[in-house]
């Protein structure tokens, strides 16, 4: 099989072992590490893999090595065509390969509160004795996610992981760890669907008018200066702080509904339950109607809503 990580067709395009994209405007980032496909065989050389020491030098020390690797390539087919189809869709400018996992910190450290999805057989939030109270002074591949979120950088960590990969302790998991699927039990695609259903979410609100707007408002305020259904708590009273102009009030100004689109997307996190508030708004729901069925299944995208 020679070298078969340096055979995989997607890196030679760049030579990285990870490639990044990430939408600034929505804060949401999308990495993927290529070691997701090498899952069989990852167990016999990931403890002795480092920075500094690269397949070539573990094959160069163990000989035996050339001949034992193996790479799931249904993971690799997966993962590449998912990435291919979203390339169509991303500004050139906001993909980006890197080499090392952690070098993605220089990309996003002046942001804020992102979105992060790390398709990666290691979690990388740290090991070893690394606990959430531990200060990470040198971040590195293995502790860059625990790094960005104490700065406050990522707000949501999702990871998909393998099914032989090791999990974070406890603490870790609680603090850093917003929810874990298996790539196998994963629907790649859903990448894709991602930015859809937010695409279609600030069209649908384009495509409000100033009353029926003024009511999603009301809906979203509804839903969350209690509870925080679709808005983290702690930044609710940021989202009321960002706009210009009193949000409770009827406003025409073309200004604002830019403004509270922006930050409806930007601040929400259920960009589909949104998308069926709006959808149901134009079918002249009530903000009682709307929160009385927000639980319920509703199947925007079937019988006849358009």
């Amino acid at each position: 099989m020679g070298k078969p990580i340096q055979s995989i067709p997607l890196n030679s395009l760049t030579g990285a072992r990870a490639a990044d994209t990430r939408n600034i405007e929505m804060s949401v980032i999308l990495t993927v590490d290529f070691d997701i496909v090498m899952a069989p065989s990852i167990g016999l050389y990931n403890d002795i893999i480092g920075d500094q020491k690269g397949v070539d030098k573990i094959i160069k020390q163990y000989p035996l090595m050339e001949y034992t690797f193996a790479a799931d390539f249904f993971i690799y087919e997966a993962v590449t065509r998912a990435l291919m189809n979203l390339f169509k869709k991303v500004p050139a400018k906001d993909v980006h390969f890197i080499k090392e996992h952690h070098s993605l910190i220089k990309l996003v450290e002046d942001m804020k509160d992102i979105d992060l999805m790390n398709i990666d057989h290691h979690h990388d939030i740290g090991y070893d004795r690394v606990m959430p109270t531990t200060k990470i002074v040198r971040p590195e591949c293995g502790n860059w996610v625990k790094y960005l979120a104490d700065k406050g950088v990522i707000k949501t960590y999702v990871w998909i992981n393998n099914e032989n990969s090791n999990m974070p302790t406890d603490g870790l998991s609680k603090t850093y760890l917003n929810d874990e699927f298996s790539i196998k039990s994963f629907n790649v695609n859903t990448i894709e669907k991602i930015d859809k259903v937010t695409e279609t979410l600030i069209k649908e609100l384009e495509g409000l008018n100033e009353e029926g707007l003024h009511e999603f408002f009301m809906f979203f305020y509804k839903m969350n200066h209690q509870h925080g259904n679709m808005i983290a708590v702690d930044k609710f009273e940021e989202f009321l702080e960002t706009f210009d102009s009193n949000p409770f009030k009827l406003n025409e100004d073309k200004k604002f509904r830019k403004q509270l689109i922006d930050n409806v997307v930007k601040y929400a996190y259920d960009h589909m339950s949104l998308l069926t508030a709006a959808i149901l708004i134009k079918k002249k729901f009530t903000i009682d109607e709307l929160v009385r069925n927000y639980y319920a299944n509703v199947d925007v995208f079937s019988g006849s809503w358009y």
